[in-house]
């Protein structure tokens, strides 16, 4: 069990005590939980929050406090701290992240289920970025650091 885990999930140099502890979960445990995760994400049609999405709040967008730097620092920093999760009372949509369909993608093709991969990959590509070369991809959110960066492609990750 701990070999197959292990190879499975491609996680090469794991410690010894996250092995030790994967290998105690009993194995239909494992995968009752996997199956639940799994058919969750399907359910939410692979979109979810980031900690970092507050911006995207139609509510904070609207009002004047989205023009000041350190109010959106602000906005951001509330969202990513606060224990509670007011992105629905905010108007935060759920997303698409690139990264993250990535990994379904991945994942999904790991367990031989090649036509929802293909339609995630197909996804990814419909939104990677024309503006720069190769493949690219930004958040789907913007987001203010010490500099702001609309939801573009400045931020990407190239593969």
């Amino acid at each position: 069990m701990v070999s197959e885990f292990h190879c499975a999930s491609g996680l090469t140099g794991t410690s010894s005590l996250f092995v030790k502890l994967i290998a105690s979960i009993p194995t239909i445990m494992l995968r009752k939980s996997l199956h639940s995760l799994y058919q969750y994400i399907k359910q939410e049609e692979y979109r979810g929050w980031d900690i970092f999405d507050g911006l995207n709040s139609r509510v904070f967008k609207r009002s004047p406090f989205y023009r000041s730097r350190i109010l959106r620092l602000v906005w951001i920093q509330f969202f990513k701290r606060f224990p509670v999760n007011f992105r629905k009372i905010a108007l935060v949509p759920k997303g698409y992240n690139a990264k993250g369909l990535g990994l379904f993608a991945s994942g999904l093709v790991a367990l031989g289920k090649m036509d929802e991969a293909k339609r995630l990959l197909d996804m990814l590509e419909g939104m990677a970025c024309s503006n720069h070369a190769g493949a690219s991809w930004g958040y789907n959110f913007d987001w203010q650091a010490r500099a702001f960066f609309g939801r573009s492609c400045g931020t990407s990750i190239n593969k």
